[in-house]
């Protein structure tokens, strides 16, 4: 399998304008306040440092784009 880190990191932008968009800003609440970043208030926790690991049968369970970045560390 052929990972793009470039593509990937494409796409996640796609995806956080299309979950937060920034315009129009009067879309969110908290603007009226001054503040102009909202969106980037929404979309922080989807860039997080937390990591969520599966388990089955007491194992670490990775799908398999996880074990192709973790190298295949079991």
């Amino acid at each position: 399998m052929v990972w793009s880190m470039f593509g990937f990191h494409g796409d996640y932008d796609e995806w956080l304008e299309w979950l937060a968009p920034h315009e129009p800003i009067s879309q969110y609440r908290r603007n009226p306040t001054g503040e102009k970043n909202s969106d980037a208030h929404l979309g922080r926790p989807a860039m997080s440092r937390q990591v969520v690991f599966v388990t089955a049968d007491g194992k670490l369970d990775f799908g398999p784009v996880a074990e192709d970045l973790l190298c295949g560390i079991p």
